[in-house]
């Protein structure tokens, strides 16, 4: 068995950003060849852009099955989700958090939530703290969430601490974190500031989760740099 601590290859696990997307699929077959019906289905994660969405198992009915889907990592999608996943554990949300709504079709087998935000992607939004607490809170097997924002260059709100700390609250395990990914040099001026204000949020965040958990004390990590920050509930 092989194991180690989450936030050492966090970086690998977050390139979900797609380069090249499948947008049309066809299927050819010899006349005289009879179609084989798979009975068991192997994919288990779907990788989804946009409109591009359910177009992988649509095409190919009898490779993929909605109701064999675990894993979901969706990119770029900011509108209600309405597709049937329901045996979906796990889901990845690049620049489409707004995906976490009522109207949404999430099944309540999701276990763990990451949400990723790239502030100099296409399609950003900032968050509706309140929203997301509404949404993740009807979900009753899910116990992880973990929110990455990277290269955010504006002041987070105060007032959005309290909210997220409610947030956090919920699960056994809870990420919050500020990421610099790419180095423009334009846009030095505004990046350093803005992650010493982060640092103070994670600061102030942390002390809330603390305040509304007076019952249990948690267990923390507060990554090296102060932005970022992983509790254990």
């Amino acid at each position: 068995m092989w194991y180690t601590l989450p936030w050492i290859f966090d970086e690998f696990f977050h390139e979900y950003i797609p380069v090249e997307c499948i947008t049309k699929i066809q299927v050819f077959e010899k006349p005289s060849q009879k179609l084989m019906i798979i009975n068991q289905s192997s994919l288990r994660t779907l990788d989804a852009v946009g409109e591009a969405l359910a177009l992988p198992i649509s095409f190919l009915p009898y490779v993929g099955f909605f109701d064999c889907i675990e894993t979901l990592h969706l990119s770029f999608w900011n509108r209600p989700l309405h597709i049937d996943l329901p045996a979906l554990r796990n889901v990845t949300l690049l620049n489409s958090v707004n995906c976490l709504n009522n109207c949404s079709k999430f099944p309540t087998t999701i276990r763990s939530i990451r949400i990723l935000l790239f502030y100099r992607y296409p399609n950003y939004m900032s968050p509706n703290w309140a929203m997301i607490l509404h949404s993740v809170s009807i979900l009753p097997q899910l116990s992880s969430l973990r929110v990455f924002i990277y290269d955010l260059v504006k002041t987070m709100d105060d007032g959005n601490c309290q909210m997220i700390a409610k947030i956090a609250r919920l699960f056994s395990d809870f990420s919050f974190c500020f990421r610099y990914k790419f180095c423009l040099s334009e846009d030095d001026k505004l990046i350093e500031p803005a992650f010493k204000d982060h640092e103070k949020f994670i600061n102030q965040l942390f002390n809330c989760i603390l305040l509304l958990s007076s019952d249990k004390q948690p267990y923390y990590s507060i990554e090296n740099d102060g932005c970022g920050l992983t509790m254990w509930f």
